[in-house]
């Protein structure tokens, strides 16, 4: 019988004393390398974890729609007042061949001048402070919801302006997110309204100073506008030029504020324009 080497009778003694005792020395590089094997192993493992949890978050925020094209009520009384009382006062009795839908700038056309140009068929559902989002709550809770014998030939769409400021609930959005915006008010109207033709307007120039940092966003908002019209049942018109001077600087007496169309001069501008917009899109009769 072969003697048991030294070493080994030492091991096999002290594990039957429950005492821990180091592996032999031409073990340890084997033990050694099997830990730096598992070492590798989990790294590989958390890296691979780490690039799907970042694939899956990219998946997510490209499906999400931004804020701006999501929804969203108002908590302030007045505005679920107003949204009521268009709802149940305008909408569900009324019928109208032009219907405009926006803000403060909408909420503020005079409705004598309106009918001075459009007769008497013509209605402005705008609620001041409103941005993208809250118009699309509008829509999808009643405000276009008519008879169907009732519904507007034209809906216009001018929407967006508030979207490039700061609000307590989110920071301004990019001129991309506030087009996407107007672009699922815009999808709303036509799955609700599928006769009916819409014009989207380009958003007024706001500030005085024509190298305001607004002035550049309105541009680029304007022209990613200006792509969703089909020139079948979407269209797009820009009317803010006639409010600027030569210079680029807003005419004070067209818009006191510097973004509302103000006093007689400047909503009878802004209607007149409107309406030379909404005769470019009609129909031509056939002879």
């Amino acid at each position: 019988m072969s003697k048991i080497p030294e070493e080994y009778k030492s091991q096999i003694q002290a594990t039957k004393n429950g005492v821990s005792r180091r592996p032999p020395q031409q073990f340890r590089p084997l033990i050694g390398l099997s830990f730096l094997l598992i070492l590798a192993i989990m790294a590989l493992l958390a890296s691979d974890f780490a690039v799907s949890k970042s694939r899956a978050e990219s998946l997510k925020k490209e499906n999400e729609a931004p804020k701006t094209a999501s929804p969203v009520a108002r908590p302030e009384i007045q505005w679920q007042m107003r949204h009521n009382y268009i709802v149940n006062q305008r909408v569900r009795t009324g019928s109208y061949d032009l219907l405009i839908l926006g803000d403060s700038i909408t909420q503020g056309m005079n409705l004598k001048i309106l009918q001075k140009y459009f007769g008497m068929r013509v209605e402005a559902f705008g609620i001041g402070g409103d941005r993208t989002q809250n118009l699309l709550w509008r829509i999808q809770h009643g405000e276009i919801d008519f008879r169907k014998q009732a519904q507007p030939k034209t809906v216009v769409v001018l929407i967006g302006t508030n979207n490039l400021v700061f609000w307590p609930d989110s920071p301004p959005s990019t001129p991309s997110e506030i087009a996407e915006g107007v672009a699922a008010n815009i999808k709303e109207i036509r799955k609700r309204l599928p006769a009916s033709q819409i014009l989207a307007l380009g958003l007024l120039p706001r500030a005085e100073d024509p190298k305001s940092p607004l002035r550049a966003q309105i541009i680029e908002t304007n022209t990613l506008l200006k792509k969703l019209q089909d020139h079948k049942h979407i269209f797009y018109a820009d009317l803010g030029a006639k409010f600027l001077d030569p210079s680029g600087k807003i005419k004070a007496e067209l818009m006191p504020d510097f973004l509302h169309p103000g006093f007689e001069a400047g909503n009878e501008l802004l209607i007149s324009e409107l309406k030379a917009a909404v005769d470019s899109i009609k129909p031509k009769q056939k002879n």
